[in-house]
C-alpha cells in the first residue's frame, strides 16, 4: 500500500520531530543550502549508527547520490560514494572550496582597484616615482582590500545561503563579532563591495 504525501504541506515545526526518516527526507528536499542539508545529514550518521541500519542508511546514500545531489552540485561525480558520512565531508569540503574562490575573486577585484588608485597617485607624484610607488602601493593595498572584499564577500554569500554565524567564523577564522557585524550590517557591507 502507498500513501500520497505533498511535501510542501508540511510546515518546518512540523518536520522537526526527532528520529522521524520521512520528515529527515522531506528536509533534505527542502533544503535551502548545504548547511540545512549537513545538518540532516549528520542527524541521520546519529540516529543510524546501529548494524542494524545499514540498509535504510545506504538507501539514504543511494537517494542523495544518485537524485539530489546531482540537481545540486551538477559538476561533482557522486557514483564512489558509499556512506553519509562520505557526503557529509564531501559537503564540507565544496563549502570550504567555494569560500576559496569567493576569496580569489575578492583578491582579484582588489588587485586590481589598488593598482589603479595606486597608479593614479603615482602619476601625480611624478612618472617614474609614481610608477614605483604606485605599483608596490596598489599591490599593498590591493591584497588588502582584495582579502578584505574576499572574505566579507564569502560571509555574505554564506549568510544568504542561512550558514549560522558560529560555522562561519570556525571556516573563516573570523571573529563571530565580526561575522555577526557583517550579518547586522549585510546592506552596508554588500554595497561597499560594489563601490
Amino acid at each position: 500500500r502507498y500513501f500520497l504525501m505533498d511535501e510542501g504541506r508540511y510546515d518546518d515545526s512540523r518536520l522537526q520531530m526527532p528520529r522521524n526518516l520521512v520528515a529527515a527526507l522531506i528536509r533534505m528536499e527542502n533544503s535551502r543550502s548545504h548547511q540545512d542539508l549537513r545538518l540532516v545529514i549528520r542527524e541521520l550518521i546519529d540516529w543510524l549508527q546501529l548494524p542494524e541500519h545499514t540498509k535504510i542508511r545506504r538507501s539514504f546514500t543511494v537517494f542523495l547520490r544518485g537524485v539530489l545531489l546531482p540537481k545540486r552540485i551538477p559538476d561533482k561525480d557522486f557514483s564512489t560514494y558509499e556512506d553519509l558520512l562520505e557526503v557529509d565531508t564531501m559537503l564540507a569540503e565544496k563549502v570550504r572550496d567555494w569560500t576559496r574562490a569567493w576569496e580569489k575573486e575578492g583578491l582579484r577585484k582588489g588587485i586590481h582597484r589598488g593598482r589603479r588608485e595606486g597608479l593614479e597617485r603615482g602619476l601625480q607624484r611624478g612618472i617614474k616615482q609614481g610608477k614605483q610607488e604606485g605599483r608596490q602601493e596598489g599591490r599593498q593595498q590591493g591584497k588588502q582590500e582584495g582579502r578584505q572584499e574576499g572574505v566579507i564577500q564569502a560571509v555574505i554569500k554564506m549568510l544568504e545561503k542561512n550558514t549560522d554565524p558560529q560555522t562561519i567564523s570556525n571556516l573563516l577564522d573570523l571573529p563571530l563579532e565580526k561575522v555577526k557585524d557583517i550579518s547586522d550590517n549585510r546592506e552596508v557591507y554588500a554595497a561597499e563591495l560594489e563601490s
